[in-house]
């Protein structure tokens, strides 16, 4: 069965702003596929699963989810992950991840792929990007929601604008930007481009 048609089996709540499209989800699927050396991997905010079935179609191996919020979408992402047989491959974490980042620092935990996929304040999202850039290494990938939300839209245009040790992987998604930290931060104190929105 195509990752596609699998993809289709999993329950989403329709109401919901935000969802993964089929086309991302091949499209993600493909570049795990292509890459072959991603085995690692994190992702904050779990949603209805439906990234870490992608994830977890690819590499089987343990995938570290960080949502205090699963009670907010009806536990969702658990229920289908259990349903499709794939929670046990889950470290799921019932905490924010501004207290789970810095432990993973701790403990030396360094993923190949990260996913961001919530939209919070600027602060927020900053405070995320700031703690996976201390566990990310150069050749690793950063996988981050694209929506409307103006803090989203900000953190976009900070890394763009201000991350040369950041490079967009080109690939056709509808709801998604792909980072892949290609060198280490050198920039000076001085050096920031302004951002707005």
């Amino acid at each position: 069965m195509s990752i596609r048609l699998k993809f289709q089996t999993i329950e989403t709540n329709k109401n919901k702003a935000h969802y993964v499209s089929e086309h991302d989800a091949e499209i993600i699927f493909n570049f795990l596929k292509k890459t072959k050396t991603i085995q690692r991997t994190l992702q904050i905010g779990l949603g209805d699963g439906a990234l870490a079935f992608i994830v977890l179609s690819f590499t089987n191996k343990l995938h570290i989810a960080i949502d205090p919020d699963q009670s907010k979408v009806q536990f969702d992402g658990i229920k289908n992950l259990k349903r499709l047989e794939l929670f046990d491959l889950v470290d799921f974490r019932d905490d924010y991840s501004s207290a789970v980042l810095p432990k993973l620092l701790e403990g030396n935990v360094l993923p190949d792929f990260t996913i961001l996929d919530n939209d919070q304040t600027f602060d927020k999202m900053m405070n995320d990007f700031v703690n996976i850039d201390f566990i990310c290494k150069k050749g690793r990938f950063l996988l981050i929601r694209k929506s409307n939300n103006p803090n989203n839209q900000l953190l976009h245009q900070y890394i763009t604008k201000n991350r040369v040790d950041y490079s967009i992987v080109e690939l056709e998604l509808e709801h998604f930007v792909l980072y892949e930290k290609i060198a280490r931060d050198i920039r000076s104190i001085n050096d920031f481009q302004g951002i707005n929105c």
